[in-house]
């Protein structure tokens, strides 16, 4: 007798990309998106051709706003490869994000779902608009929704906020499984990230992969990080070894809810899944 047959849904995550573009030429930041780790995400996103998808947050960098850098009077400016610094922006890291949407669009299904989360990073946009010494620079590259073109991309925007807070939830379901950001960094944070969604989740934040199941009614709960598309090294490294890893998400969904899931790891440009191994290529626009 054979097996049983049932649709699926399938869903692609890609976490934390942290995209942070200069003019050619300039020195590169050192706390970037990885091109060869998205040239292979990509690659794998085009063979499983999903129902839907989305990206986790964290797709901006932005760090010349962050807080970090303003207490440091680098306001504007962020450390790079060269050991100097270099000056950034807004307009170019958006142009080089709808860069990247241009092409992930592509390669997407025409009736592909999608979703696009608010990270903590996206964060330091939408309270430095509240900032009074950044009042007379405020236009709507500053607001990633508009920035974006999301709405006319018909990718839907999840906002970054407290659990179920006033507003709406923080998290897309995918089934059983709920995908978000994330808000904990402890040694602790896939306990108290099940504690507050009270089942399964997903999330990226932290750069790591790591896996925790909990004991939760009937079906045990599977809670996960799954990993970043960005360089491994940070700026507050130092040079030091760190837990940071390259992955995607794949995830298929049964009609019961009950969910499979695949961190699908991508190490030095290279990845392997169901047995075919992709190498990182040139991707134009996204260096």
């Amino acid at each position: 007798m054979g097996l049983r047959q049932f649709s699926t849904h399938t869903w692609v995550w890609f976490p934390d990309m942290h995209f942070a573009f200069v003019p050619p030429g300039s020195p590169k930041p050192i706390d970037r998106h990885d091109p060869k780790a998205i040239s292979v995400a990509m690659q794998i996103l085009a063979d499983i051709r999903p129902d839907s998808f989305g990206q986790v947050g964290d797709l901006a960098h932005l760090g010349y706003l962050s807080h970090w850098a303003v207490g440091r009077d680098m306001q504007g400016k962020v450390p790079a490869q060269d050991g100097e610094s270099v000056a950034m922006n807004i307009e170019n890291d958006n142009n080089g994000i709808n860069r990247w949407l241009d092409q992930t669009e592509r390669i997407l299904p025409k009736k592909c779902e999608k979703y696009q989360l608010e990270g903590n990073h996206e964060e330091i946009l939408r309270n430095s608009r509240q900032m009074n010494k950044f009042q007379g620079w405020v236009t709507k590259d500053w607001y990633p929704e508009k920035a974006w073109v999301l709405d006319e991309r018909k990718i839907k925007w999840v906002p970054y906020q407290s659990y179920n807070a006033v507003g709406g939830k923080n998290w897309v379901d995918c089934g059983r499984l709920k995908i978000f950001h994330g808000h904990y960094a402890s040694s602790n944070h896939l306990k108290k990230h099940f504690e507050d969604h009270g089942g399964s989740g997903g999330y990226g934040h932290l750069h790591t992969v790591a896996e925790e199941t909990f004991k939760h009614g009937q079906f045990p709960a599977t809670v996960f990080t799954f990993g970043c598309l960005c360089a491994r090294e940070a700026s507050y490294h130092r040079g030091r070894n760190n837990a940071w890893a390259q992955a995607m998400l794949e995830v298929y969904v049964q009609p019961s809810g009950q969910f499979n899931h695949q961190i699908i790891r991508i190490i030095n440009g290279q990845a392997i899944r169901n047995g075919k191994v992709y190498n990182a290529k040139p991707l134009k626009g996204l260096e």
